[in-house]
């Protein structure tokens, strides 16, 4: 438990020095976005700045975590109190975390950053509907116009992800 408090505080310092950090992914709970060893950039950011969707790095049980926020529960001032995040493999939502758990913002992946994230629930709909929903994908397939759509859409994201 020492060794990923100490971790927390160098990366804590070195966002507020800095402002950036390039680090590595260890889990999977990220996939398909994230795979374990995929290089990610992340910035200090204040609860504020956070938005639903975007994916960010948390202290949780003295251990750092990278997840996407799905709600933002605010005060009467519309002040962000608490995030519910959970990983895009994962079932079960995180435990609500407050904003003082909040370490940063995550605004590229990949070795060259080129790829900047702008991921939001429709795109991951989208995903779902093209790759796990065949029987709306075969009626798409009937209308050559939208198929091709779909289809260069569905190459893309593959492209992406490589």
């Amino acid at each position: 438990m020492k060794e990923n408090l100490v971790i927390h505080d160098l990366v804590k310092e070195a966002l507020q020095k800095e402002r950036y950090l390039t680090t590595s992914t260890t889990g999977i709970s990220m996939s398909p976005l994230l795979r374990p060893g995929d290089e990610i950039q992340i910035r200090w950011c204040s609860p504020r700045e956070i938005k639903m969707g975007d994916i960010a790095l948390f202290k949780m049980d003295e251990r750092l975590i990278i997840h996407r926020v799905h709600r933002i529960e605010t005060d009467s001032n519309q002040i962000p109190i608490r995030f519910i995040t959970k990983g895009d493999a994962v079932s079960l939502f995180d435990s609500p975390l407050e904003t003082r758990h909040l370490v940063a913002k995550m605004i590229s992946c990949g070795k060259n950053y080129s790829q900047r994230l702008s991921w939001k629930f429709h795109n991951w709909w989208a995903i779902i509907l093209i790759f796990y929903l065949p029987k709306l994908y075969e009626r798409l397939k009937k209308n050559k116009w939208l198929h091709r759509l779909f289809s260069v859409l569905k190459n893309l994201l593959l492209k992406l992800r490589s």
